[in-house]
């Protein structure tokens, strides 16, 4: 059985991800699913790409100083200026499909965000990754500059349909693991129903098994996508683990999936947790 569990992908907006709920409502809904599901921290990806949802980065740093338990990546758009990390956020969210394809601009743009992200606090800086795997092979160059960051893959890498075996999941997934060559990456076993709309699991376990053998249990982390999940799937699709998943994952691999992963890139960037301190607030 589970204990705490660290979510590695939610999103949190002010007024909802349509822009049409009362302030606060996703937060207050996220803290009821904390709760029930013994979350103790959530990474939460900032998101800045259209209007309505411009605003998300201030958003989430006056809810890091607010509340001890969300570590926020901050939302870095396409060609804009580098600019110092705030001491409330653990890294960068980047929607990858967004940006020119492996330009010199993107590979300059990548660098300065690694440099710029790097304190003695945050030695290791979280680089989390919005993309698919087109967009990862296009951006090779550029992704090369984050060494020294952990660049976190939401959603498998998106790769775009069920696998009926392992070998189809392995020339799917052949850009993410030939990145996995040159920078730390870790994925987040997230958003499922975006490569297998059946909720038994059986098209994405050739991808979550392929990934356990090549980059090992300890790189991959579970997020719920909340709230997003909910529109798309379901809650519960979110927080609970497929059945052809699960059957991947002994009692030791869970642990670490659900919590222990997490934890020690959290550590790297330079998020204070504090079991008791934390869990005694659910």
């Amino acid at each position: 059985m589970v204990g705490r569990r660290l979510d590695s992908h939610i999103h949190l907006f002010e007024r909802g991800i349509h822009a049409d709920t009362l302030v606060d409502d996703e937060l207050r809904r996220y803290n009821e699913l904390r709760k029930k599901y013994r979350i103790a921290v959530a990474l939460v990806v900032g998101y800045e790409g259209t209007p309505e949802h411009m605003g998300n980065n201030a958003y989430l740093e006056r809810l890091a100083r607010a509340h001890r338990w969300i570590a926020p990546v901050r939302f870095a758009a396409p060609g804009a200026d580098v600019q110092t990390l705030e001491d409330e956020f653990v890294g960068h969210s980047i929607y990858l499909t967004d940006w020119r394809s492996d330009s010199l601009a993107t590979s300059r743009i990548f660098r300065d965000l690694r440099e710029a992200s790097v304190t003695s606090r945050r030695r290791r800086p979280i680089v989390s990754i919005n993309t698919t795997q087109d967009a990862i092979e296009e951006h090779q160059g550029a992704l090369a500059q984050l060494e020294g960051c952990t660049v976190m893959v939401s959603h498998l890498g998106l790769p775009g349909r069920p696998a009926p075996d392992r070998l189809t999941a392995r020339a799917m997934l052949r850009p993410l693991l030939e990145l996995s060559q040159h920078v730390d990456v870790v994925v987040k076993l997230s958003a499922l129903y975006a490569t297998d709309p059946d909720i038994g699991g059986k098209g994405a376990a050739p991808y979550v098994s392929e990934l356990l053998d090549t980059l090992g249990a300890e790189r991959i982390v579970w997020g719920s996508d909340f709230s997003p999940i909910a529109e798309a799937s379901s809650l519960e699709d979110g927080f609970m683990l497929r059945p052809a998943v699960a059957e991947l994952f002994d009692a030791h691999y869970i642990e670490g999936l659900f919590g222990r992963n997490l934890s020690t890139v959290l550590d790297s960037a330079g998020f204070r947790q504090n079991d008791e301190e934390y869990v005694g607030a659910l």
